[in-house]
């Protein structure tokens, strides 16, 4: 009988923050998670602010960058 595999438990929105605040954090930048919420909490006050398909829009267009760059 094949194995079912395990669905992905999706994130809260505390979990994203620390998890940005990480990979943010290197020899370079120094960032913690309450820099990152507050600097995440301002991008979602301006998407707030937009139409729903603009919002859409600006996340699509960052999610094609983010598919650009190498990690």
């Amino acid at each position: 009988m094949a194995k079912k595999k395990a669905a992905k438990k999706s994130l809260t929105l505390n979990e994203m923050y620390n998890n940005v605040a990480r990979k943010a954090d290197t020899d370079g930048v120094s960032i913690n998670a309450a820099e990152t919420k507050r600097v995440l909490a301002t991008f979602f006050d301006l998407l707030e602010d937009l139409s729903a398909a603009d919002a859409a829009d600006i996340v699509a267009k960052g999610l094609k960058q983010a598919k650009g760059r190498s990690r």
